[in-house]
């Protein structure tokens, strides 16, 4: 895709309900600006005009192509500051590491610039369908 089709893809993409079809490798993609909540919008994407939960699991093409992918500390600051005190002994013989991570996966996106990098990285031809 050139520089002008992503401008008109994110132009589309700024009012709300706004939806572009990509073909991203042999995946047919629509991408729409719809509420996620009371207060936020986010980018869903659907696949073949579908979305299905199982792909925000691991094991699924769709879930490594399009999905977002978010980490979050297993425990809080305030549990990290409460087991500091028990020392780095204790904590090792526990097999408790502070600094897990989980990585979970989420149906929207909230910046089109990270939507973009994600997909250019993970498809090798994206095309625009203009219809």
């Amino acid at each position: 895709m050139t520089k002008e089709d992503w401008d008109f893809v994110e132009n589309e993409l700024k009012d709300l309900y706004g939806s572009v079809k990509l073909k991203c490798d042999q995946f047919n993609l629509s991408l729409c600006l719809q509420r996620i909540n009371q207060f936020n919008n986010g980018i869903v994407f659907y696949v073949d005009g579908i979305f299905k939960g199982k792909w925000l699991f691991e094991g699924f093409e769709e879930n490594k192509r399009f999905c977002r992918p978010t980490q979050t500390s297993v425990y809080s600051e305030r549990e990290k500051k409460d087991w500091r005190k028990f020392g780095k002994k204790f904590l090792m013989a526990k097999n408790i590491d502070l600094d897990k991570k989980i990585t979970s996966c989420s149906f929207y996106w909230t910046s089109f610039s990270s939507l973009k990098r994600h997909l250019i990285k993970n498809n090798k031809v994206i095309e625009l369908v203009r219809e």
